[in-house]
């Protein structure tokens, strides 16, 4: 549980999720040009939709709380 938590806190990883759901949002993924495909398509983005949710949703989860201390001297006394 550890390892997906330090994976949702990685900010390369967020730049990454916001990459592949743009790239599934564009135009080859979603185009309305036919209205037989109008149900699929919208089952696709319901999907697509609830797996960005979910994902935000363990990224909040995992940003919970403080960050552990890597280094013994991260507080600055004065």
């Amino acid at each position: 549980m550890e390892r997906l938590r330090y994976l949702f806190r990685q900010s390369e990883f967020h730049v990454l999720l916001f990459c592949l759901f743009g790239a599934l949002w564009s135009w080859p993924f979603v185009s309305f040009s036919d209205l037989a495909r109008l149900r699929t398509m919208f089952l696709y983005l319901v999907i697509t939709w609830a797996l960005v949710a979910l994902l935000l949703f363990l990224v909040g989860w995992s940003l919970r709380g403080p960050p552990k201390k890597t280094q013994p001297f991260d507080e600055i006394k004065e």
